[in-house]
């Protein structure tokens, strides 16, 4: 060696390694017995210190520098190489690697490990079954992988959590595995901790889990299995737990999401002396072992994913009528909620009546949970309004619902929301509430507002939720506060109503600019009956009230009262706010800027 350091650095019969898992579980292996080298994607040339990573062509010809000094692995990413190197998740130019670490760049993942030298003499004490090769699995142990599978399904079907999950696993292997004495499932924290365990008779305690052979399965993606031989090295000692109690363990992980990890681990014990034929039956002994552990860990890792799934579903589910979510299961997700410019109708639906009853509630906690399950039915027959019209619940906001039509269907979606809207005013006028007005009078109120938004999913990366963005939707919310000073259940704006055509009656009020909003929008009044909240106008009181308007907009406020005296109903809460503002201006004047538009402060 130069300089002798590395010599001075280990046991007699040890040796550094550097372990390269590249792409389609190609493995190398690089012995340190040198100060330092460079390290880069093979070029067909060997040169003296270098370490040549074959089938990573994201790699360059010489990508970084590793030397050793002071018991770690200095590593020095090259100034010409294209990609990074990521070390614990970090991109670096520089950094230190202990015995065990790991470091990634381009497809390859690089970990240092200190193992046995080669000896004729030394058995193999670690070998690794990836998950890309079960068909290397000896014929003889296909039986019992499938034994394995029909026994652990029916456990899994009747599973009602994660941790039943995990006792159903175990019982299985413990019954096809009866020379092995302990089964574990583990959480890796900081430290392994046992989950659930079986362990078998006359075993009062059980082995301390192995944290380096645990990391190893994550690490390489496969079950690791792992034998401690008579004598082993104190150097390899030191990195991997002796197990008292056990000769070998086998180590295979469940991949959870969200940040949790698990792993099945099984440990047993083996004969202490054996020849070399009998050590080779013994590897491919555990061999079938490990086979068998892996595909009972990766079934139960399927299995928690797909229930993941299942919860999943049922969460976007509150959100997406039962059309769209086919659609959803049809398609890439991803694609079809990718943020994107469309031509949508929102609605903003509020209860009316309920904020204050909360405020009021005279028994305190009691009353409020009796409002709030009021408030739950309330939400569910909104929700099943828009679902059928196959529309899209944006959110849910306290008494309050957003919903919208067009993101992710096409045709008439005007139509469809007004169709809901009316749906919904219907439903809610007929539930018998304890708060909000009497029978007759308005107990909710709905803006409807067309126009381009920005539809998709928004909010964090790794959280699912869909929404819109863009002045239509604070347009639609404008509109719902107007019913209050309109008092009228049903308003839109001109957009919706061009594209509802004549289908549904509808007045239209005139200009309006909403409280914080510069634009002034043509505002639309949906014509329903007065046991509904509505005006319950005919077309001849449409029409009058319509010329009523113009005149105002045009300043003619002599015009616009008189016809609005002549061809109103007293009833009318719409003509009864117009005739106010006509008499205010023939009492002080119209202003010489004055626009015709009915301007409002307040929300």
């Amino acid at each position: 060696m130069s300089d002798g350091g590395l010599a001075d650095t280990f046991a007699q019969n040890t040796v550094a390694v550097l372990r390269v898992y590249g792409p389609d579980g190609r493995e190398q292996e690089f012995r340190l017995t040198e100060s330092s080298y460079t390290v880069g994607r093979s070029d067909g040339q060997d040169r003296a210190n270098r370490f040549a990573v074959e089938g990573d062509p994201l790699l360059s010809r010489h990508h970084f520098d590793i030397r050793w000094e002071n018991g770690r692995l200095k590593v020095q990413k090259s100034p010409k190489a294209k990609n990074p190197v990521f070390f614990e998740g970090v991109e670096c130019l520089h950094f230190d690697v202990a015995p065990g670490q790991s470091f990634i760049s381009g497809k390859s993942r690089f970990q240092l490990l200190i193992k046995n030298a080669p000896s004729s003499a030394a058995p193999t004490t670690e070998f690794t079954l990836p998950r890309t090769t079960f068909q290397n699995i000896r014929r003889p142990n296909i039986t019992e992988c499938f034994k394995a599978l029909v026994e652990l399904l029916p456990q899994l079907r009747e599973s009602s959590d994660r941790t039943s999950t995990f006792r159903g696993a175990l019982k299985v292997l413990r019954e096809l595995l009866p020379d092995a004495a302990e089964f574990s499932i583990l959480e890796l924290a900081n430290e392994p901790v046992v989950v659930v365990q079986e362990l078998t008779r006359g075993r009062a305690v059980s082995t301390p889990p192995s944290n380096r052979l645990l990391r190893r399965a994550f690490d390489t993606n496969g079950t690791v299995t792992h034998v401690w031989a008579k004598g082993e090295n104190s150097a390899e000692q030191s990195l991997m737990t002796v197990h008292a109690q056990a000769d070998w363990a086998i180590a295979s992980p469940i991949d959870v999401a969200d940040g949790e990890c698990f792993a099945l681990y099984v440990v047993g014990s083996a004969r202490s002396a054996l020849t070399e034929t009998e050590a080779q039956h013994q590897k491919e002994y555990l061999d079938d072992l490990a086979s068998l552990i892996d595909i009972v860990a990766e079934t139960v890792g399927h299995h928690l994913a797909v229930a993941r799934l299942n919860r999943f579903e049922g969460q976007v589910g509150r959100f997406f009528s039962p059309a769209l979510r086919s659609r959803i299961a049809r398609e890439e997700f991803g694609e079809v909620l990718k943020p994107r410019k469309e031509r949508v109708t929102v609605m903003f639906f509020d209860l009316r009546g309920f904020s204050k009853a909360t405020e009021e509630a005279q028994d305190g906690l009691d009353s409020i949970l009796n409002h709030h399950a009021i408030l739950t039915e309330v939400m569910t027959t909104v929700t099943d309004c828009v679902f059928a019209e196959d529309g899209v619940v944006v959110d849910y906001q306290g008494d309050a619902v957003m919903a919208c039509w067009g993101s992710l269907s096409e045709g008439g979606e005007s139509g469809k929301a007004v169709r809901a809207a009316r749906a919904i005013l219907t439903k809610i006028q007929a539930m018998p509430l304890p708060f909000g007005n009497s029978r007759g009078d308005m107990r909710c109120g709905i803006g409807l507002a067309t126009g381009n938004v920005i539809a998709g999913q928004v909010g964090a990366r790794e959280q699912t939720k869909f929404g819109v963005l863009g002045p239509t939707v604070n347009l639609a919310s404008r509109l719902e506060g107007l019913t209050k000073y309109f008092r009228v259940p049903i308003l839109m704006n001109e957009e919706t109503r061009r594209e509802l055509g004549e289908s549904e009656p509808c007045r239209c009020i005139g200009l309006v600019r909403p409280a914080g909003l510069e634009e002034a929008c043509r505002l639309f009044e949906l014509i329903v009956s007065p046991d509904l909240g509505g005006s319950g106008l005919s077309e001849r009181e449409i029409e009058a009230f319509e010329v009523a308007s113009e005149h105002y907009r045009c300043g003619r406020m002599l015009e616009a009262y008189e016809t609005l005296k002549a061809g109103s109903r007293a009833t009318d809460p719409v003509a009864r706010l117009l005739t106010r503002h006509t008499l205010q201006y023939l009492d002080f004047g119209t202003p010489k800027n004055f626009d015709g538009v009915l301007e409002f402060q307040g929300k």
